[in-house]
């Protein structure tokens, strides 16, 4: 069952190394395919992170308030709340010898947005 119009989704922003624009697509399948039991899309293309050219912003949403705890639970380290009242937000920051979705990924921020 899919979530309606106006029902809260995960959003996930991802920051990870990637050579190059044309690396980038390939690396963004690469995170659907770990995200692939959530059904996770891709919202908008990957871009260049400004303040750090040699990562790429990858933003990607799942269906559905419940799957929050369960994307977070893919890594059980390096997670930091960060939500408030109105928007539960958790901050996810490499460290060694722990990865979250990928090895080239360095930062992720999962929150919950009505959509």
């Amino acid at each position: 069952m899919s979530a309606g119009p106006g029902s809260p989704q995960v959003m996930l922003r991802v920051f990870a190394r990637c050579a190059s624009p044309e690396a980038a697509p390939a690396l963004e399948l690469q995170l659907l395919h770990a995200l692939a039991a959530f059904a996770a899309q891709a919202r908008g293309a990957p871009e260049r992170y400004w303040k750090m050219p040699e990562l790429f912003e990858f933003t990607l949403t799942v269906a559905g308030a419940q799957q929050l705890p369960a994307i977070t639970g893919l890594c059980s380290r390096g997670w930091t709340d960060c939500g408030d009242d109105h928007t539960p937000s958790w901050v996810w920051n490499a460290e060694p010898g722990v990865r979250f979705l990928h090895p080239d990924v360095v930062w992720a921020e999962v929150l919950l947005v009505d959509r």
